[in-house]
């Protein structure tokens, strides 16, 4: 990246990358200079940081889960780069309200200890893996979005896709995703880690789900409408990651859930409406945490002979936060 003259260099493997800037060279002609938005050298500028902080750690990280979501954000930024090159979308960037670009700028700043803790997590608790994966992907989405790089067609399009993040669908996007986009995630054959969080107006889940044989991460995180789980899920064999957290109005879950039989990790607090488990919860042999709060960790207290395994970390439960998360 340029700012006032300088480069700032992202190493690769034999080559120097500067990231944004067209390269007068390649044309042999000189470009007029044009003045530079307040914004656009800051933006380079930890684009840049984030993309060496990239490489680095993807050299040195084992855990294939991570690995695969840091060659993804590499992916992303060469997508954010061409927009440097076209002042038309660079413009279209560039109009966001000052105080969103300043703030969305120091979420890029923290991301790049989040992407650097990932070279030291490799022996921590797979809960922990989960919820550190689930940050790399948050920072793909606001990647995208901020820099407004259409990708839902090329990614709901390819059966070989792994990782999907939704966050934050309201009001017509989840009318137009429920109508379209369900059908189409469905297919996604190779599907690893599906996250739909923060999704408030949504209510139902596709009842095709189980087609997703090789999910093993399902975080349906503050989908505070969403009324039931599908009976289909019982056929997600690998799912090893649930998370029910803050869905507020979940009143019952299918006895098909006792057959995913790779469970091991499942968040379930503020799930205020749910009045028991089913029966088939005792066939989890593999689960060996559930985080939970007081409420909800007497639902699991007649299951504890069976699940020998079985931890139960019980958290917190802050019932004002959850009442604004239904109001907000």
């Amino acid at each position: 990246m340029a700012k006032n003259g300088e480069t700032v260099e992202t190493k690769r493997v034999g080559e120097t990358v500067e990231f944004g800037d067209p390269v007068m060279e390649a044309t042999g002609t000189d470009i007029p200079q044009i003045q530079k938005h307040v914004f656009e050298a800051p933006l380079q500028l930890v684009l840049g940081e984030l993309q060496k902080a990239l490489y680095v750690v993807g050299q040195i990280i084992q855990t294939p889960r991570f690995k695969s979501l840091l060659k993804r954000l590499e992916k992303t930024l060469k997508s954010i780069e061409q927009v440097f090159y076209e002042s038309w979308r660079l413009s279209k960037v560039l109009d966001h309200p000052d105080k969103e670009t300043i703030k969305f700028i120091s979420y890029l700043r923290n991301a790049i200890e989040i992407v650097v803790k990932c070279s030291s997590i490799n022996c921590q608790t797979m809960s922990k893996k989960v919820l550190h994966s689930n940050k790399l992907m948050r920072l793909n989405n606001e990647l995208l979005r901020f820099f407004q790089i259409d990708v839902q067609e090329k990614t709901m399009n390819t059966s070989m896709t792994d990782s999907i993040a939704i966050s934050g669908l309201e009001d017509n996007s989840v009318v137009a995703f429920s109508a379209d986009g369900y059908s189409r995630v469905c297919n996604l054959v190779h599907l690893q880690n599906l996250s739909i969080t923060n999704c408030h107006e949504l209510d139902v889940l596709p009842k095709k789900l189980g087609n997703l044989s090789n999910l093993e991460i399902l975080n349906l995180h503050c989908c505070t409408k969403l009324q039931e789980i599908p009976e289909s899920i019982g056929s997600l064999h690998n799912l090893s990651f649930l998370d029910l957290s803050d869905c507020l109005s979940i009143s019952l879950l299918p006895d098909e859930i006792g057959e995913l039989c790779s469970l091991r990790v499942v968040k379930m607090s503020g799930v205020h409406g749910l009045q028991e488990l089913p029966d088939s919860m005792s066939k989890l042999s593999q689960l060996e945490e559930v985080i939970c709060d007081e409420e909800t960790s007497y639902l699991w207290m007649d299951f504890e002979s069976d699940l020998y395994n079985l931890k139960l970390n019980v958290v917190e439960d802050d019932r004002f936060e959850s009442f604004m998360k239904i109001v907000q």
